[in-house]
């Protein structure tokens, strides 16, 4: 029998961020199932809204920052997150090197 996912397409939960994925996003467990958030720091809780599920893992994105990350800041890009080069400059330098 198939183990069913805890976690919805278009509904919203509230998560603590406990690590990054490659892409620098941010990992959430619900239920130890695997949610990648993007923009999401590590430590950071957040209400997120789930935009793909698969048998193992989701997506989601942010609703709203409930706790932020010490490590969060502001960009100084005004084109960044829309044009896509950049996938990491709302975090400071310091802890961009702590991900690489």
């Amino acid at each position: 029998m198939k183990e069913e996912v805890p976690v919805k397409k278009n509904e919203e939960y509230v998560v603590k961020i406990a690590d990054y994925g490659t892409d620098g996003e941010g990992i959430a467990k619900i239920n130890d199932f695997t949610v990648f958030v993007a923009g999401a720091l590590k430590n950071e809780k957040c209400k997120i809204h789930i935009t793909k599920v698969l048998s193992s893992y989701a997506y989601a994105k942010i609703v709203e920052i409930l706790e932020k990350s010490e490590h969060r800041v502001q960009s100084d890009c005004k084109t960044y997150p829309k044009c896509g080069g950049c996938s990491l400059r709302h975090i400071d330098y310091k802890e961009t090197l702590q991900i690489k």
